[in-house]
């Protein structure tokens, strides 16, 4: 029963659902602009890649540590290399704004 529920929570799909709820969050808050009033394009991209991240990173350390399903059996059957690359290069794309900022604070 846990493995035929874990072939809907661990897709790709479930992950973008959880990335657009994410930014419909942002929205309804608000914090999709700047003080000034402008769109913040990077807390908007940001919010849609860390929530699939959150999401995705979430599933594979809820099967690991509480379901008994291994991360290699999840990135196997459910995940896929091409989406755990996908993965990395979202997360690599969120870090290089924040990397950048704690390098150049005045910017």
């Amino acid at each position: 029963m846990v493995l035929y529920l874990w072939s809907f929570i661990a897709t790709a799909a479930a992950s973008i659902v959880f990335g657009f709820g994410c930014l419909a969050y942002l929205f309804r808050r608000r914090a999709h602009r700047t003080a000034q009033g402008e769109v913040a394009n990077a807390s908007i991209i940001a919010s849609f890649l860390l929530g699939i991240a959150f999401y995705s990173f979430g599933v594979l350390a809820l099967g690991q540590f509480f379901l008994d399903i291994p991360v290699s059996q999840t990135v196997r059957v459910n995940f896929g290399d091409a989406r755990v690359g996908w993965l990395l290069l979202g997360v690599f794309a969120d870090y290089i704004p924040r990397l950048y900022g704690v390098l150049h604070p005045s910017s």
